[in-house]
């Protein structure tokens, strides 16, 4: 993708999970997914491929084939303890927030934006509310 031809390939493939590890920390607090939430996950992640405005379109695109992978690969290597699987989740979070402040401040705002919706909707598809002061990655707009 255009928007992303300055990253790494390995921060570009960690970028493209974002929606993944949102939807796996959704879960974190009951372990792990079950088939219907991997499932409303993935005709979410389907549904932002043309719901997502404009400049985000190809990333939901790109994102969207890897998704379900990346999900079932996620979710069957983190740990099965909540508590491990949260901290991981997280830490990757944390990176992929580090990635979006390389991106142009427009774009990387987009995406945080769409990506704090995703992860409301996640949450109540999940009937887990992630509150602010839980949640471990400030998706609020990219200041600089």
């Amino acid at each position: 993708m255009k928007t992303f031809r300055d990253l790494a390939e390995t921060q570009q493939q960690l970028l493209l999970r974002y929606p993944v590890y949102i939807t796996l920390l959704a879960a974190a607090k009951e372990n792990k997914p079950d088939a219907g939430e991997k499932k409303r996950a993935l005709q979410l992640s389907h549904i932002r491929t043309y719901t997502a405005p404009e400049p985000l379109r190809d990333f939901y695109r790109e994102a969207e084939k890897v998704f379900e992978p990346a999900l079932n690969e996620l979710d069957s290597i983190l740990p099965g303890a909540a508590n491990e699987r949260e901290s991981l989740i997280t830490e990757r979070l944390k990176e992929i927030e580090e990635i979006t402040l390389k991106l142009d401040p427009h774009y990387a705002s987009m995406l945080m934006e769409s990506m704090e919706g995703f992860r409301r909707h996640v949450s109540r598809a999940h009937n887990n509310v992630l509150e602010y002061l839980i949640f471990p990655v400030s998706l609020s707009k990219v200041v600089r």
